[in-house]
């Protein structure tokens, strides 16, 4: 039997009484149906949508997360030293710089201090003199003259825009400025603007937030670094672990130490390319992460210690366990160091430790490595000169890891004795 088409099948319900009437009920029937699928898969239906911080979620394929980032001010600052070179530099033009101790130099930053930031700096009378178009005139740039909060040898300029272009659109990031001649003249940068969004992958929904060290584009560390200042740093702070069988409440997580920008991620049993791009939206810009699952070989890792909450690793991968198993599967390679928190209990205090000697995880095969509780404490006695003893407190976990305190811990005191005599008594200093 040949079965008509849609569109014959339609014109033939019509023209058939019976059939009409069948043709509307079950028309109604469908449209209630596509209705029904519209407001359930609906993005109006998130509960998180209105939470979410600069966040655009997409998906462009199996395997493939991008997640857009929006430019924020007020996140805690990054610390970043500019080059700044011992010669002095000559302007064109300057206005009346006034009378006093005057500086002519330039500010070096960005990927490999190609970023260029000319400046007059009149110790004497607090003034900052900054030639944003580097053309080293300081008579065409507007608004670019700042006075110190501080008249010493050290003077801080607040709320000073460093104007960066990327995709041919100008971006301004906020810096407080510090400048110094005492020991030699040096200056520090407080960055506190961000790149902050959400990230939502299979099992990890967490903050992200990327500092960028003045030049528009986010780079990747040298393999295996940690936080440095010269390099652009992201944070994580999870807020759900999805993939867990029993809900992990958020007050357990805490937002990760500054890292650094890295292109291989391993969180729990997950491996993403992890990249960043910044991408022009109208006439704003967006920082884009984007993460490529990865399925590189892996060998079993052995986690001997106790009262683990999270692992971060250094090396092949920039590795993450929240709450691990005693067995976790890690990509291969080398891994050079890496930081353990600990929490024995969800009201008690948590300590952080660092690691710092090489395993390998070898493909296939099985390892162990030992961090963790319990714990034992330490003191380490060094005879300085004749007269005095240096004590030091330490902390140490199964693999001889140091870890130190927290606020508000209770510190371990001593007392030393000259025969039955007490003679001096005093607490440790914490960590």
């Amino acid at each position: 039997m040949k079965i008509p088409s849609g569109t014959a099948l339609f014109i033939l319900l019509l023209e058939n009484k019976e059939g009409g009437r069948l043709f509307k009920q079950r028309l109604k029937v469908f449209c209630c149906y596509l209705i029904g699928l519209f407001f359930l898969f609906s993005p109006g239906r998130n509960p998180r949508a209105e939470e979410i911080v600069a966040s655009a979620d997409e998906v462009s394929s199996p395997g493939v997360y991008v997640f857009q980032l929006k430019l924020v001010e007020k996140e805690s600052p990054q610390y970043y030293f500019p080059e700044i070179p011992k010669t002095e530099v000559e302007f064109k033009k300057e206005p009346d710089l006034g009378k006093g101790k005057i500086y002519r130099k330039v500010f070096q930053f960005g990927k490999d201090h190609k970023t260029l930031l000319p400046f007059a700096w009149n110790k004497t009378t607090g003034k900052l003199f900054l030639d944003f178009n580097a053309n080293y005139d300081l008579t065409d740039d507007l608004n670019n003259v700042f006075l110190t909060t501080q008249k010493r040898y050290s003077q801080i300029f607040k709320r000073v825009p460093i104007r960066v272009m990327i995709k041919g659109v100008p971006v301004n990031y906020h810096v407080d400025m510090e400048i110094m001649d005492k020991y030699g003249f040096r200056s520090s940068f407080w960055i506190p603007s961000s790149w902050k969004g959400e990230i939502d992958l299979p099992n990890l929904q967490a903050e992200i937030i990327v500092k960028d060290i003045l030049d528009g584009e986010i780079s990747i560390s040298p393999k295996g670094s940690s936080y440095r200042y010269e390099n652009d740093i992201y944070h994580l702070k999870p807020l759900s672990l999805k993939d867990r069988g029993t809900p992990i409440s958020i007050e357990a997580l805490q937002t990760l130490p500054p890292l650094p920008i890295t292109d291989k991620i391993h969180i729990d049993n997950f491996s993403y390319a992890m990249s960043f791009e910044f991408v022009k939206k109208g006439e704003e810009i967006v920082l884009n992460a984007r993460f490529q699952e990865a399925f590189p070989e892996t060998g079993t890792v052995r986690l001997s210690g106790q009262f683990i909450k999270q692992i971060i690793l250094f090396g092949e991968y920039q590795v993450f366990l929240f709450f691990p198993s005693l067995d976790m599967k890690l990509p291969a390679g080398n891994y050079s160091h890496g930081q353990i928190c600990l929490q024995k209990s969800s009201t008690g205090f948590g300590k952080t430790g660092n690691m710092d000697r090489v395993f390998t995880v070898n493909p296939g095969q099985r390892c162990e490595l030992k961090v963790g509780g319990p714990l034992k404490s330490s003191i380490k006695i060094t005879k300085r000169g004749d007269k005095h003893l240096d004590l030091e407190y330490v902390t140490l976990g199964i693999g001889n890891e140091v870890y130190g305190g927290m606020p508000g811990e209770k510190v371990p005191s001593f007392e030393v004795y000259k025969g039955e005599r007490k003679i001096f008594s005093d607490k440790f200093s914490l960590g």
